[in-house]
């Protein structure tokens, strides 16, 4: 199994492509901060003097992280795409390799493409931070991300599994990754902030595993700039910010709190990659 990871890792990374089309949901994310989205938040909040980039720029980051796990993960389940449609998959039918091994190089290479291009993503939202006034994570703030980037792609990867083993070809597949790469930023609350939107809105986005780890990393990331632009103020102003920004969920009732995210992603993730191996094992006793 490792060695069909390597073997699709090493194709992913091979055409440019695949990878631009990972991180496109990332890049129009960044766009429409920079030139739209950072203006109308800043316009709206009023924090403590020399917090406001900070605050903000931790906000969009951690969406951005977010929509890097889900759409690199996707990304990497485009060899699996092409090694069907190109007739590869029958060769591995007749070959001396369990089937386990190679639904299981397909979902860890994805798992492994996800981790390294999510945490790249991470290094570069800290420099950006760091460049515009902010402060690095600490240490226990760093592993707390870590630890969520690996829940998210856990999550990612066996969930957007399943949906690949129902894509028939390599341009159905393109259309897949480009209309992730475009909605993404909405599921992660990030072109606009989750507690602006309809009750019933929110409630489903809720369920998505992305929107889950956008909250968990937006609680970590956020943390010392909310603790230096709220410093003082009443805990209900706070409360209410928050929950505007998608850091507080509140779910039939019930607050999330980091374990039940963390929870629901490798749930989530878990139930994916079951129906995920169902799935894709009685498409091959079919061809």
């Amino acid at each position: 199994m490792l060695a069909l990871t390597y073997r699709n890792w090493k194709l992913f990374y091979r055409d440019r492509g695949t990878v631009f089309f990972s991180l496109l949901g990332p890049i129009i994310i960044v766009l429409l901060y920079i030139f739209f989205l950072k203006g109308t938040v800043t316009e709206e909040l009023t924090v403590a003097d020399g917090t406001m980039d900070y605050l903000v720029d931790s906000w969009i980051m951690a969406g951005i992280i977010a929509s890097a796990t889900v759409t690199t993960c996707l990304a990497g389940y485009g060899t699996m795409i092409r090694d069907r449609e190109d007739g590869i998959a029958r060769d591995f039918d007749t070959a001396p390799v369990a089937k386990s091994s190679v639904i299981g190089g397909y979902m860890l290479n994805s798992m492994v493409i996800g981790t390294v291009m999510s945490v790249i993503s991470l290094v570069v939202a800290e420099i950006y931070i760091v460049a515009n006034g902010g402060e690095l994570l600490s240490l226990t703030q760093l592993a707390q991300v870590l630890g969520i980037i690996l829940a998210a792609v856990f999550s990612a990867a066996g969930v957007l599994g399943l949906l690949s083993s129902f894509i028939p070809s390599q341009s159905a597949f393109s259309g897949a990754n480009i209309t992730v790469g475009a909605a993404i930023g909405f599921l992660v609350g990030a072109y606009i902030p989750i507690g602006s939107l309809p009750e019933g809105v929110q409630q489903v986005l809720m369920l998505i595993p992305a929107a889950q780890a956008a909250r968990a990393l937006r609680e970590v990331m956020m943390a010392a700039p909310m603790a230096e632009g709220f410093d003082g103020a009443p805990a209900g102003v706070v409360s209410e910010f928050r929950t505007e920004m998608g850091v507080n969920f509140e779910f039939a009732g019930h607050s999330v709190t980091m374990f039940d995210s963390i929870a629901f992603l490798l749930v989530s993730g878990l139930v994916g990659f079951v129906l995920a191996v169902i799935v894709l094992a009685l498409k091959r006793r079919s061809r």
